[in-house]
């Protein structure tokens, strides 16, 4: 499935208002959560209520490539996604979602299917990788300068078994179009983790391919200069033994 290249741009000096006084904050913060609404809406992607102090967006249709596997059709779905940003505190946190429902959740229950970015401090950052099932970390850290810091990752929902599906999480420190080809074996991934979806639950399976086709992003405290959703860039190998 072709997609075209969808982009939410922001102005992080907007964003960097907020936080000058507490009365400031909470116009800018109603200013900018209007102004995100309206360039989503404009560009492919749905608002959702996510929660817990996060801003969060859906892509309006379904991304990246489905493929059918134990018979079912758009089991497997695999897309890649590319961001520009910035954290503005600390606490800054943006969660990058794919094959997920229109509330970005997988399986109609949990958050967790995600990855996670976040500052240990204002010049790096850590990617943290979130299970789906039993929520365990595990991750690989990029360091970079975060006045403004492009990533490139492709999140890949698959097949283990009839019974078993998981979630591959690959990552680079760079934009996509600077991916080489070694980039995109499964020797030259940074982040390489894999975490379960679910198991011994073949009931779900046609559910999953039906209602969790999103991709979506979510964040706080960080200014979102760009977000682009498309086909999967990794080649190397389904799922590691």
């Amino acid at each position: 499935m072709n997609r075209k290249w969808k982009s939410v741009v922001l102005f992080a000096t907007i964003l960097g208002l907020a936080f000058a006084c507490k009365k400031k904050e909470d116009n800018d913060d109603q200013t900018n959560l209007l102004a995100l609404a309206i360039l989503a809406q404009n560009t492919g992607f749905v608002s959702v209520n996510y929660g817990d102090g996060f801003t969060a967006f859906r892509t309006a249709d379904a991304a990246g490539k489905p493929e059918t596997k134990v018979n079912i059709a758009g089991l497997e779905r695999k897309t890649s996604m590319e961001i520009t940003f910035n954290f503005t505190s600390t606490n800054g946190e943006i969660r990058l979602f794919g094959s997920v429902d229109q509330n970005l959740r997988f399986d109609s229950s949990t958050r967790n299917a995600y990855i996670s970015i976040r500052p240990t401090n204002l010049t790096s950052s850590v990617i943290g990788t979130a299970n789906p099932t039993a929520g365990q970390a595990g991750g690989t850290n990029f360091v970079s300068n975060l006045t403004s810091t492009t990533y490139c990752f492709d999140i890949h929902r698959e097949v283990e078994s009839v019974n078993e599906v998981k979630y591959h999480l690959i990552g680079w420190p760079k934009a996509c179009a600077s991916l080489t080809n070694a980039d995109r074996q499964s020797t030259g991934y940074v982040l390489n983790f894999e975490a379960d979806a679910y198991e011994n639950a073949s009931s779900k399976l046609a559910n999953a391919a039906l209602t969790e086709v999103f991709a979506g992003y979510a964040f706080k405290e960080a200014a979102v200069t760009s977000i682009r959703f498309n086909q999967p860039l990794a080649l190397g190998g389904s799922i590691k033994q």
